[in-house]
């Protein structure tokens, strides 16, 4: 700019000329006409710069709303895995598996973190969410938690309720099944109770019983009891059922695991019966010494009674063992009630059976008369045993009952006759038909009487 006046050079702002103390006239024309020069010039520029960019501002918008989006709506994942304990214990081959959440850490990691969307506001008011969330979305179960053995696989499957998760709390669930190995599990002592164990047969078969004891004393066997099945009603070469009984415990083999580390073998183990005595059922049982003493018994029961009960006109001229007749029960148990604890009747009875040869005599009259009857001793409950021998209660025994009347006349008048009364049988066949065939509807019978003349 320069100066009307002079022609001096001017500042742009100045309002009088240095040189010749003129006033300066603002150039309003010129001023404005500069600046519509240079908005014209910006404005071109924007437009050059529009046109080669604005994709890529465009772009960098859409990545940076795609990224708020993201961030806005990404859920929190949650692995559940992070908070499963497992614990293994018990005793090799019969462990068991415990599985618990460790609700502790998961409260302390998300107690401030997780946030409850549900409908549910009185759930809400006495619960915090966290507890929700663990009451609602966190289960599972192991495929295999008893019986276990030290190096056994076991898995938790997650049976986590993930729609309740997305929606109630807004988070994702990760969840992968989790397999443990078992370890840790004590070694079991195997033991079998029946090395300690002895049976004791007692009684008569078929009306044996069996009593089990033990062998030795210790904590381990002191708490032990056995059941025997059947007990009682016993013959030789049944079998019996002796088991370890549960007692006072629900189920005594986890209590003996408890308690001492034993795992038992055997819970139940089957014997036969041997070692009984039996009753007779054949006379080819007794054996000729046993049979001798029964004779000897039977001749001296008859000798004395005939020394005390006849008279000088009687006389035992001879008495000759010609057999026995043996009966047995039909049905043994039933018949005699031994299971009830009372015998109401025998189990065998031995017949020996004598003909005896008799005289009454009359000497003064010259009268002697001889005539023959038959007679018995019957031995009851005869038993043969294990070593072959008989057991036989020889002062036990019965004799006859019967009797008849032998008539005797020494003289003319009619009072010179004597009555004879004799315990026996006149006949073989009355001695048989009254002591074995009226028993023959509860007693089978063998003989092996032979009629001698």
């Amino acid at each position: 700019m320069f100066c009307e006046n002079c022609g001096a050079k001017l500042a742009n702002d100045a309002k009088f000329c240095e040189k010749c103390g003129q006033m300066i006239k603002s150039d309003e024309g010129n001023h404005s006409e500069n600046l519509n020069v240079i908005e014209n010039k910006n404005i071109t520029k924007f437009k050059k710069l529009s046109k080669k960019n604005i994709s890529i501002i465009g772009m960098l918008c859409i990545v940076f709303i795609f990224g708020l989006l993201v961030v806005v709506n990404k859920k929190t994942t949650i692995n559940v895995s992070d908070y499963v304990k497992i614990e293994f214990s018990g005793y090799d081959t019969i462990g068991t598996a415990k599985v618990q959440i460790d609700y502790d850490a998961f409260e302390k990691d998300y107690a401030d973190k997780l946030k409850y969307y549900g409908k549910d506001k009185l759930e809400a008011s006495f619960m915090e969410p966290y507890e929700i969330f663990i009451d609602k979305c966190i289960s599972g179960n192991l495929d295999k938690m008893e019986n276990l053995k030290n190096g056994d696989t076991v898995v938790y499957k997650w049976t986590c309720d993930e729609k309740v998760a997305k929606e109630v709390f807004k988070v994702k669930l990760k969840l992968d099944d989790l397999k443990f190995t078992v370890s840790g599990l004590k070694e079991v002592y195997e033991m079998d109770p029946f090395e300690n164990i002895e049976l004791t047969y007692s009684g008569i078969s078929p009306m044996g019983s069996v009593k089990v004891s033990k062998k030795v004393k210790n904590n381990i066997m002191d708490d032990l009891y056995f059941d025997v099945e059947p007990s009682d009603g016993l013959s030789n070469g049944d079998k019996v059922v002796v088991s370890i009984s549960d007692g006072w415990w629900d189920d005594i083999q986890s209590y003996y695991l408890d308690e001492y580390g034993v795992k038992f073998t055997l819970t139940s183990k089957e014997y036969t019966v041997d070692g009984l005595g039996s009753y007779i059922t054949s006379l080819t049982q007794i054996p000729k010494e046993s049979l001798d003493k029964m004779k000897i018994q039977s001749e001296d029961t008859l000798k004395a009674y005939v020394a005390q009960a006849w008279n000088e006109h009687e006389s035992l001229d001879e008495m000759t063992y010609i057999g026995s007749y043996l009966l047995t029960p039909k049905n043994a148990k039933e018949n005699y009630g031994y299971i009830y604890g009372y015998n109401s009747g025998y189990n065998n009875e031995v017949y020996l059976v004598y003909k005896i040869q008799a005289s009454n005599n009359f000497d003064e009259a010259d009268i002697h008369e001889n005539f023959t009857y038959y007679y018995f001793v019957a031995f009851q409950d005869i038993i043969t045993l294990p070593d072959g021998t008989c057991s036989i209660d020889l002062s036990s025994y019965k004799t006859p009952s019967d009797s008849f009347t032998r008539k005797v006349v020494f003289g003319s008048s009619s009072w010179d006759y004597y009555n004879f009364y004799y315990y026996g049988y006149e006949t073989l066949d009355t001695l048989f038909n009254k002591c074995i065939t009226a028993k023959i509807d509860e007693y089978n019978y063998e003989t092996n009487v032979e009629e001698i003349e």
